[in-house]
């Protein structure tokens, strides 16, 4: 990497460790955090400028069937950008709902941002889209993906009387897969004063302008923090509102048993989990609902974190983009796209094959008609 551009991505931008849109209409909030996005990135162009703006921006998509009843807030995950939940507000914008995402501080900028950021301003951002979608709204709808599905959940056991009616989740992060990467976070601050470098987890180039390749340790450390007020409040209490939960047994990032522990724990009879697996599980609750995730004639060994709500038809990350994610390996250049499998960045698939980390859920469809169920079970 470019020591110029490596300072100034590890650098915070000084515009983007808080949360900004407090008291501002959402749609002023959009314009806000585009100009943030706009003054804070390196990567800009007058060619590339206008595509990676709106993709790390916050949005609002208004359906044209009104009255409207149901608004849903969408709400990505650690690293990411509003990008990954686009799909998903299609699909609800297609179902007459109003549809907003919110940018989580820190996010969609410089990765230098994270360095600073504190998880309660995450809290804000997830309490103010909560709040504007309140004033147009009669009921509310909470979709998360990992980093997101806490903060859903932290929002559903904090603020009982707002009326949230359903809570959808991709991949929760509930439980870290690496214990390592988990304490290496919480006790980070012990070595992070050492040196610039010793702040940061990991730092590689980066080859997707929807999401950080550098990842510093107080990200990971804030998350921990708020993953301990959730595990203690779930201690106390159960999540009323009815959850659907969408999980890869494969998921490198969140440990599957840990979401399978909490769901079972759950006693809404209303609640469901798809469970993509290669594995032969012998779950007796009737509200998990198991399928494959080996498909064959794509060359799919199994499903990835990160792939779970992006449609086949995506633009950047779908079956006919040109999309590789291959930054597991140290020297990618010379692997030729013909021999690549796609799945999860795992241990045992890359024993096995050379793997390109799958980037978009070619069950889309089945996942989208099974939370249609799920919806129209709850109204």
């Amino acid at each position: 990497m470019d020591k110029l551009k490596n300072k100034l991505l590890l650098q915070p931008s000084g515009l983007n460790s808080h949360f900004l849109g407090e008291g501002l209409a959402f749609d002023a909030y959009i314009q806000l955090m585009q100009d943030v996005i706009k003054k804070s990135r390196i990567d800009l162009t007058s060619q590339n400028a206008l595509q990676i703006i709106n993709a790390n921006s916050p949005f609002s998509r208004t359906p044209k069937d009104q009255p409207v009843k149901n608004g849903v807030l969408l709400i990505h995950g650690l690293f990411d950008s509003p990008y990954y939940v686009h799909d998903l507000g299609e699909y609800f914008l297609d179902k007459n709902f109003l549809v907003q995402s919110i940018l989580l501080p820190g996010h969609g900028t410089v990765p230098g941002d994270l360095l600073d950021i504190g998880y309660r301003e995450w809290v804000k951002a997830v309490q103010y889209g909560v709040a504007t979608l309140e004033q147009q709204v009669e009921n509310i709808y909470l979709v998360g993906y990992s980093l997101g599905g806490l903060l859903s959940l932290h929002h559903a056991l904090n603020n009982t009387k707002t009326n949230i009616k359903g809570i959808i989740l991709f991949a929760p992060a509930l439980q870290p897969k690496s214990q390592l990467k988990y304490y290496l976070a919480k006790y980070y601050k012990l070595f992070g004063w050492i040196n610039q470098r010793a702040k940061w987890f990991e730092i590689q180039e980066n080859i997707n302008y929807t999401k950080y390749s550098c990842f510093p340790f107080n990200a990971g450390f804030q998350v921990c923090k708020l993953l301990n007020l959730v595990q203690h409040a779930l201690k106390q209490r159960q999540i009323e509102v009815p959850l659907f939960i969408t999980i890869s047994t494969d998921d490198e990032t969140i440990s599957d048993k840990g979401i399978i522990s909490f769901f079972l724990q759950q006693s809404n009879p209303k609640n469901k989990l798809l469970l993509y697996t290669n594995d032969n599980h012998s779950l007796k609750d009737k509200r998990i609902l198991v399928k494959d995730s080996h498909f064959p004639q794509l060359k799919i060994i199994n499903f990835s974190h990160t792939c779970l709500m992006i449609s086949p038809e995506n633009v950047l990350f779908g079956e006919a983009s040109h999309f590789l994610d291959l930054q597991h390996y140290p020297n990618s250049h010379n692997i030729q796209k013909e021999d690549l499998y796609r799945g999860a960045a795992s241990k045992g698939n890359l024993k096995n094959y050379r793997i390109s980390r799958l980037s978009y859920n070619p069950d889309f469809k089945n996942l989208l008609e099974n939370i249609d169920d799920f919806l129209s079970s709850i109204n």
